[in-house]
């Protein structure tokens, strides 16, 4: 299986940048031009992701970044992560945790998913599609190595959207919410805001440096 336990550093909340952090977010935010999306089910939006995702151009590229981009619906996505009722903050700190979240994901995953996504290989299973919803599992190899991975989608209008995905059944929303409710037992929100707010700055401080 492939080696997904380091992560950048040590404190909650910090976006993987090994393999597992690397194919969790590229999953979420390679997911192909919104125009093509339209006529494309679960499994072609998936197979799009790894087309899109070995161009390099996807490091610098605004307009490609913010057309793959418009395919996630954050503000759910967020509320799966973080429900403002139950934390008990405002509709626009809400807001302010889904461009956060969206924010520290991309500026991760953009300058490593070209290198990352050569050589990979996908197997798919059949696509399971109930309710406006769906769920397909695959088999991602890589230098002699296997992963199982379940996308999750849902379906608003008459496109679908990945909203989560399971890597050797962990699932990528539960575990950032998880590490969410640790902080906030801890630190509350002012504590959960403020780590965001250094990690995005972190990151930030990196790319000017490059």
């Amino acid at each position: 299986m492939i080696n997904l336990e380091e992560r950048i550093d040590g404190g909650c909340f910090m976006v993987h940048e090994t393999a597992r952090g690397i194919l969790t977010l590229c999953f979420f935010f390679l997911l192909g031009w919104q125009a093509e999306a339209k006529e494309m089910g679960p499994q072609e939006i998936i197979q799009k992701i790894f087309e899109t995702a070995k161009q390099p151009g996807i490091a610098t590229s605004v307009p490609l970044q913010n057309s793959l981009n418009s395919l996630i619906d954050f503000e759910q996505m967020a509320q799966s992560v973080l429900d403002a009722k139950t934390v008990g903050i405002t509709a626009a700190d809400q807001k302010w945790f889904a461009d956060t979240l969206k924010a520290i994901i991309t500026k991760t995953v953009y300058p490593k998913a070209s290198g990352f996504f050569s050589g990979v290989k996908v197997s798919y299973q059949k696509v399971n599609e109930a309710a406006g919803k769906a769920s397909l599992s695959s088999t991602l190899q890589k230098k002699g190595e296997e992963t199982e991975v379940l996308y999750r989608f849902r379906k608003i209008g008459e496109d679908w959207r990945v909203v989560d995905i399971a890597i050797d059944d962990e699932s990528w929303v539960d575990s950032i919410r998880g590490e969410v409710q640790d902080v906030l037992k801890k630190s509350q929100w002012p504590g959960l805001k403020k780590k965001l707010q250094e990690k995005l700055a972190k990151l930030e401080t990196t790319k000017k440096k490059k």
